[in-house]
């Protein structure tokens, strides 16, 4: 009877807290990583959707911009000046001829 006393076979209380810490610990940062990611997804989400209608609106030539300009054409010894019009947003833009 007295070698029953004696074993110790199991864990510790100590040993239960420090897995439970661990567990707890695990299941945070699995949250906090979680919560950046969907952060991330959503910045992208939104740069993708400025870039959109940024290239749409050049590419639609529908937002004409007042910084309107020439351009010299140089080619087979002739030279060539059209006028132009600028279109678009957002530092995407797209020109024709005026």
């Amino acid at each position: 009877m007295i070698n029953k006393l004696k074993k110790q076979n199991g864990e510790t209380i100590i040993e239960a807290l420090a897995a439970i810490l661990i567990a707890s610990l695990s299941v945070s940062m699995l949250f906090f990583a979680i919560m950046a990611s969907v952060k991330i997804n959503e910045q992208a989400k939104n740069a993708d959707t400025n870039y959109y209608n940024a290239i749409s609106a050049a590419e639609k030539q529908e937002i004409e911009l007042t910084p309107s300009g020439n351009v010299i054409i140089v080619g087979n010894s002739q030279t060539f000046e059209t006028e132009i019009v600028f279109f678009g947003e957002n530092e995407m833009y797209s020109y024709k001829k005026k």
